[in-house]
């Protein structure tokens, strides 16, 4: 059974390291599938973000590049379905309310990622249908899902400060995932609005955005997970944990995740985390 419950440093192992590897993975996996299709003649040889020679999805189509593309992609959908369950639970511990669209938007996106990956590399029009179907839905609902836990920890950090506390978390954090958010929707509109008024090449100007926007979406999942660091986020096996919300702290003392331990018998997972201050 899951739950939240404060953790001390002795009883939950810290989430961060994970949550960093799983952030930096596709893009580690997407750059050296580029690498192996240029060194193998199946793409150009340019700067992907700037030119547009080639999609993420060519990169990792043909070759070496297309067995190293599904055998890290796949297991990176099911870790990002992971990844928003822990987002839910961290917004619990912090305020004792999750996120459920959130959650199954991110749920939904993980579920056409791995349908993407799957057909990647398929010849027949239900497969490229498929394929791009799976990309598409992957990349909407996902930011969807950042959209969604932006908002909330705005909410969350509004809802600190109210109670004289401070979020824990530095103050250049909820800014900077906005202002990649908003790039992220600006370059989607640049190349609605400048893909049809300008003679350009459609194809290589999508590409290029799909590279740029794909790298800002990490990067928001970047720095969700540092997030997660300045809370302490931790994972521990112990007893069943009963989610309690506690009234917040007036007095601004840094606390823990602001839940209470209801434990029972049997085994279970818990999720605890800081309220306010701490700094990894």
């Amino acid at each position: 059974m899951t739950g939240v419950a404060p953790l001390s440093a002795s009883t939950g192992k810290p989430l961060l390291p994970a949550g960093l590897v799983l952030a930096i993975w596709p893009v580690v996996i997407v750059h050296l599938c580029f690498v192996l299709s240029v060194h193998e003649g199946f793409v150009p040889l340019c700067n992907p973000y700037w030119d547009g020679c080639t999609s993420i999805s060519r990169s990792g189509r043909h070759g070496w590049a297309f067995f190293l593309f599904k055998a890290g992609m796949l297991p990176y959908a099911t870790g990002l379905a992971i990844f928003w369950w822990l987002c839910d639970e961290w917004l619990r511990c912090l305020d004792g309310h999750g996120a459920v669209v959130m959650r199954w938007a991110g749920w939904v996106g993980a579920v056409f990622l791995v349908l993407y990956a799957t057909f990647l590399g398929s010849d027949g029009a239900l497969y490229q249908w498929l394929r791009r179907s799976g990309i598409h839905v992957y990349f909407a609902m996902t930011f969807l899902a950042q959209a969604l836990l932006i908002v909330r920890l705005s909410q969350v950090a509004g809802g600190i400060r109210r109670a004289g506390g401070q979020a824990p978390w530095p103050t250049w954090l909820l800014p900077t995932m906005a202002m990649l958010a908003t790039l992220v929707v600006v370059s989607g509109l640049a190349f609605a609005i400048v893909g049809r008024m300008m003679a350009i090449e459609r194809d290589r100007l999508e590409n290029a955005i799909e590279w740029a926007a794909a790298l800002m979406m990490q990067t928001l999942m970047l720095l969700a997970v540092l997030g997660w660091g300045y809370s302490q986020l931790r994972l521990g096996l112990g007893g069943r944990a009963i989610p309690e919300p506690a009234r917040a702290d007036r007095s601004g003392q840094r606390g823990g995740s602001g839940m209470k331990d209801g434990s029972a018998g049997g085994t279970g997972v818990s999720i605890g985390a800081a309220r306010g201050g701490s700094r990894p």
